[in-house]
């Protein structure tokens, strides 16, 4: 009786210790939700992917990845690099279990999208690189020139613009009110557009989309159609009764305003 006993012991302490080896030796995995001021710029969901503010201090957020239950972070790095790949700013290794870090990035411009990764420790290895995206917003600066489009005529407008890579294609669209933009007869943003209720004499929002996925290499056709105010959301019907369209994408130029479009290349 008490041989078995102290072979059972025996055994036991050996599941343990190789138990314990095992989860030691485990690589964490890659982070997961990777957020920049609440954004994943490219995500599949439209409310998690928009511009961001460069010129204050940014937030980071993630989620530690493990096979293992009850493993926490107990360090990670941070590194951010432009859409050159080149690096603008590396936090260096932080000892720290929160899954934030905040950081003022100086070298960041506006109007670029940059691509952020991050790898976390259990305190014994750590995890691949996760990556995430980011796009910084248009300033004062950026929108000075741009001229308004509205008319008591017509509320379609249309314009072609000529791209030699479909690579990174950025719009940026400030409408009062409801308005709806399409891009070679494709809805951008869903279906309607709309900017935050504000006090228009003084600031106007803006919304900015990735719309590399609409465009082709050579002519591209953009269409814009403005509301009429903000509590009417069906479908605009146009202004100039003479029209009869369904669609303005493919509308002749004698009934629908054109409008002028200038590509940035940043």
């Amino acid at each position: 009786s008490y041989s078995f006993c102290t072979l059972l012991l025996f055994f036991s302490n050996m599941i343990s210790a190789v138990l314990l080896g095992a989860t030691a030796l485990c690589t964490p995995l890659p982070a997961t939700r990777l957020r920049c001021e609440g954004s994943s710029w490219g995500d599949y969901h439209p409310s998690h992917s928009y511009a961001i503010r460069h010129d204050k201090e940014l937030t980071f957020t993630w989620a530690p990845n493990h096979k293992q239950e009850r493993v926490k972070q107990t360090s990670y790095q941070l590194r951010i690099s432009d859409d050159s790949q080149d690096p603008v700013y590396d936090s260096g290794i932080v000892d720290s279990a929160k899954a934030v870090h905040t950081a003022a990035v100086s070298s960041l411009k506006s109007g670029k999208s940059y691509e952020w990764e991050l790898l976390w420790s259990d305190g014994n290895r750590f995890s691949d690189k996760a990556t995430g995206q980011f796009h910084t917003g248009l300033t004062d600066a950026d929108w000075t020139g741009v001229p308004w489009i509205g008319s008591n005529d017509t509320n379609l407008y249309r314009g072609e613009f000529q791209l030699k890579s479909t690579e990174n294609v950025i719009l940026s669209v400030s409408g009062l009110g409801y308005s709806y933009v399409e891009v070679n007869g494709k809805a951008v943003g869903g279906y309607l557009l709309t900017s935050p209720w504000n006090q228009n004499e003084h600031t106007n929002m803006f919304s900015t989309f990735d719309i590399s996925s609409a465009t082709v290499s050579g002519t591209n056709v953009i269409g814009v159609a403005l509301g009429y105010g903000w509590r009417d959301r069906s479908r605009f019907p146009p202004k100039d009764p003479t029209t009869g369209l369904g669609s303005f994408i493919g509308a002749e130029r004698d009934y629908v305003s054109t409008i002028r479009i200038r590509v940035d290349h940043r």
